[in-house]
This record gives C-alpha cells, structure tokens and sequence, in this order.
C-alpha cells in the first residue's frame, strides 16, 4: 500500500502517562493471533531510565526527558532542540517545525503537516538510528491531531535492518483510527508489506500515548503489541515468518503520504525509545 522511505525504525516506551479515554475504541477484524507465553512483548521491567513523569492531560509540564540517551535508550522531548540540529526531513507539499502552541513537557512539541501531496513523496520526519540489535524495542510517544485529513498517513517507522534487506514495523492512521503494518523484503529486490487488522479510535483533539513494542528473540515467537492511552489495541500479534534481530533505527513524523493525501496536521512529544539485548 505504501513506500518505505527509512532504512530502520524501532521503538519503545514506558512511564509515560496515558491521558485520553478511548471507550470507543474497537477492532475491524478478528482478534490477534495469541503468540503464547514464549511470546510475550512486555518488557518494561527489563527496561528503565530517567525521565519525568508526563501530566494527567490538565497541564503541560517540562522537561521530559532528564537523562542523555544512550545505546539503549532515546528520548526526545523537543524542548532543547531546533528542527536543523533534530535532522528533520522535509519534502514534497510537507512541512516540520518545533512548536510551541500545545506540548505535554514544555516548552514545544514537534509539528508536523502536509498541505497537498507532491507525487507520494511528500514527508516530513527525523531518523535516529541505535547501532544495537536487539531482542526487545519498545517506542513510546505523545501525539495529536491539530487537523485530521484524508486518506491517511505513516507517522511511524520501526526498521530492522538486516543483511537481506530492512523489514519495517509502520504504524499508520487515518480518520478513524490505526493500523500495523510490516513491510519486509520480496523477491527481485523490491518489498512487499501486509496490514494487521485495523483499529477504530476517535482520535479528536486530544493528546493520546501510543506504545510500539517489537519483541524478537533469537528462537521462539515474534510478536508486535500496540497500546493506545493504556489499551492493548493489538497484543503479541505474530509477525510473518522471517524476522530476526537486527541493528535498528526509528523515524517519526509525517514518513508517507499517498499522492491524494488532504491536509493534515500532526504534533508529537516525549518520544522515547528503549532496547533490551
């Protein structure tokens, strides 16, 4: 459905405030598939470091992110940075600027929009690459929706970049709602990709907390899990066969766009990602 446009993308997050009620959240599929005990993608309490505790969703507090990052461990709260020396990527009918309307730490969050596509190259995102492979990542982030568009967009890439090529966990979403979707290598060197069932959430104008872990141990299941604002909208979801650990990097913003996108307006905070060897 879409074109990867980074070369590794993995995230993780944990002790960060889940502020947005979703009772209406649903699954248009059936439930994931149970990958079993073996399986499990929860590795929060393998995986600590230093931050600020995020508010209730009443007010902005600052800053974020206390400790610098690491090999292990990312954070980025926006607060200290410009877009220049964030490395922002910007093309197409895209825009990216460190903001300071709305924010969960203060002072700024990361806005990102698309007022019309250029040619499905339109993006407007930052990459970080962590130079470990691990068995466990886990990305964490604050988002909201200033203008919700049309059709949809990736606002997430996850990639493992292994020796045949990248496989890419992506997370994608559209007026109603979100959807995973991996993308991994095909024959003749081109890539093909598969959607896990879509999930409905009322997005509104609200900040929400979205969690993205990828589990993958050297032997034993492979597994995505999901939170949104402290739901497991997918849990220890099997990924297709052929995962294996591999160095990561993780891109977040607008990362496609497809040539008929409207417009629409992102913001992103308190990004934090996290891997456990």
């Amino acid at each position: 459905m879409r074109r990867s446009v980074v070369a590794g993308v993995i995230a993780c997050i944990s002790g960060c405030s889940l502020i947005t009620d979703l009772s209406s959240l649903s699954t248009d599929a059936a439930a994931p598939t149970d990958a079993g005990a073996d399986g499990t993608t929860d590795a929060s309490d393998d995986m600590l470091v230093d931050v600020a505790p995020t508010p209730d969703g009443s007010d902005a507090t600052g800053p974020f992110c206390v400790d610098a990052s690491n090999a292990l461990v990312y954070c980025q709260d926006f607060d200290a940075i410009d877009a220049g020396a964030l490395g922002l990527l910007v093309s197409g009918g895209a825009a990216g600027t460190i903001d300071t309307d709305a924010q969960v730490s203060l002072p700024a969050s990361l806005l990102t929009t698309i007022e019309t596509a250029d040619g499905g190259t339109s993006h407007a995102y930052f990459n970080h690459a962590m130079s470990v492979a691990p068995t466990t990542a886990v990305l964490d982030f604050d988002m909201k929706i200033d203008n919700l568009g049309k059709p949809y967009l990736n606002i997430v890439e996850v990639v493992f970049a292994e020796t045949t090529g990248t496989r890419d966990l992506i997370l994608q979403i559209d007026p109603n709602g979100i959807t995973v979707e991996e993308e991994f290598p095909a024959d003749g060197g081109s890539s093909t990709s598969i959607a896990h069932p879509h999930i409905t959430i009322s997005w509104g104008t609200t900040w929400h907390h979205l969690q993205l872990t990828a589990h993958i141990p050297g032997s034993g299941a492979k597994t995505c899990t999901l939170v949104v604002d402290g739901i497991a909208v997918e849990a220890n979801f099997s990924l297709v066969p052929g995962w294996t650990s591999a160095l990561v990097s993780i891109a977040l913003g607008v990362t496609f766009a497809p040539t008929n996108a409207t417009a629409w307006a992102v913001r992103y905070d308190n990004v934090l990602a996290q891997l456990t060897l």
